[in-house]
């Protein structure tokens, strides 16, 4: 038996998306729970509409609005079944995944979690990236080698099927709002083995009102800092996450040269200076010009420089 948890608030289409994505499985012993964080629109009518054609569907509506992390918590508390996993409401599983999944766990029955491929697109249909593909190979990874593996190109939960004895072993980081289901996937493969297939299990909706899309140069930095903190006894490991953070702020970065914010990129070089250095600074410059195809305007440099 498998839970399947959907957190939602106030996605009503989208989430009966992802419920029937979930109800057409080839896989059917599941128990399909939806935690709405209050929503009070028709959410709740969507879900009723498909309770009353399928008696696996749970729902559960807290009375006032605990916050994205606080219901997330609240769901993973209630999980009492040998297997879980977690559908972000604007997320959908492909009809095979969970066939996919469990072949892991029948395979190598010591594993924590069992991943498939999960494609990220745009609401236009474009293929933005799937991560699995970049591994370097599928299969079973022992501890720590899957860890390794993952960073840069870590499993979208919306396709990983957990144990349930992971949430008793694992602790979860929940103060870090933008990067806890990371950190989870890091620790656990830090200390339990893990298998991964390249074979699609889902697709992950990649909109304007996205979480991680919402999340700004503080929110990234914040996130990463303390995701670093938590893997300090492994500074191969920390090396390769201070690495994964540069490159999200070279993004903003040029978005932020794309858009002609001279003020504010002036601003987070500067922060970027104080704590990474001048050479590291000197590259994220470097590459903005590059990437971006832009002129930096010479107003910003010779303040910048003034003020070194």
């Amino acid at each position: 038996m498998i839970t399947v948890i959907i957190p939602t608030y106030k996605r009503p289409e989208m989430l009966r998306i992802a419920i029937e994505s979930v109800r057409a499985q080839t896989y059917q012993a599941l128990k399909i729970c939806i935690y709405d964080n209050a929503s009070d629109d028709g959410t709740e009518a969507v879900v009723r509409s498909l309770m009353a054609i399928d008696p696996r569907i749970h729902y559960h509506c807290h009375e006032k609005n605990l916050g994205m992390i606080g219901n997330y918590q609240f769901a993973l508390e209630r999980v009492d079944t040998p297997y879980f996993s977690i559908l972000s409401d604007d997320d959908s599983l492909l009809p095979d995944f969970f066939e996919i999944a469990l072949e892991g766990f029948s395979r190598y029955p010591a594993i924590y979690f069992s991943a498939a491929s999960t494609v990220i697109k745009t609401t236009e249909g474009k293929v933005k990236r799937e991560p699995l593909a970049l591994w370097s190979r599928e299969g079973y990874f022992a501890p720590r080698e899957g860890a390794l593996e993952m960073i840069d190109r870590y499993p979208v939960p919306t396709t990983v099927l957990f144990r349930r004895e992971v949430l008793d072993r694992v602790s979860i980081d929940w103060s870090n709002a933008l990067l806890w289901d990371v950190d989870f996937l890091l620790h656990i493969a830090l200390s339990f083995p893990i298998y991964v297939t390249k074979q699609r299990g889902g697709v992950f909706l990649c909109h304007h009102a996205s979480y991680s899309r919402e999340q700004g140069w503080d929110g990234w930095v914040d996130g990463y800092k303390r995701l670093i903190q938590r893997m300090n006894t492994d500074r191969e490991i920390v090396k390769k996450l201070e690495g994964s953070l540069h490159a999200v702020l070279l993004r903003i970065f040029g978005m932020l040269l794309i858009q002609r914010r001279d003020q504010e990129a002036h601003k987070r070089l500067s922060e970027y200076r104080k704590d990474w250095g001048w050479n590291r600074t000197a590259a994220c410059m470097w590459a903005g010009f590059w990437g971006c195809r832009l002129f930096y305007p010479a107003r910003l440099l010779l303040t910048f420089a003034s003020k070194a």
